[in-house]
């Protein structure tokens, strides 16, 4: 009977700590890009266009979506989050390599970067700037 409780307070955090990050089910099961903007220059067709179209001191923001791929920004720009999309690697390389200073990155969760010690993959990478 303890045992079961325990399970149940377990079970109880988890949900808790999923509502608090601000995860949620339909989070997890989008597989669509959200909206990419750049500093008001409207959307983008992808991540990687949008970081590609940035000067430094823009504001890359993205809304919602999962957004595959690895992303290099050699920029001094801010890569924003809204509602917390994922950029996710692939369980290849880094999903993101910074090669400029002042970059800011926030509101992102990302996944899956490659597993390879060798290769010192990582979510972010910064070289040296």
């Amino acid at each position: 009977m303890l045992l079961r409780y325990a399970q149940l307070a377990l079970l109880a955090l988890v949900f808790v700590l999923a509502i608090a990050t601000g995860l949620n089910s339909s989070d997890a099961l989008a597989q669509s890009e959200g909206v990419i903007e750049v500093s008001g220059q409207g959307g983008f067709g992808s991540l990687d266009e949008a970081i590609s179209a940035a000067q430094s001191g823009d504001v890359v923001t993205i809304t919602g979506g999962i957004h595959p791929g690895h992303f290099v920004i050699d920029e001094s720009i801010t890569l924003e989050g809204v509602d917390w999309p994922i950029l996710d690697g692939e369980g290849t390389g880094n999903v993101i390599t910074v090669l400029a200073p002042d970059v800011t990155i926030t509101g992102l969760l990302i996944r899956n970067s490659g597993h390879l010690l060798v290769d010192e993959n990582a979510a972010i990478e910064v070289d040296e700037v």
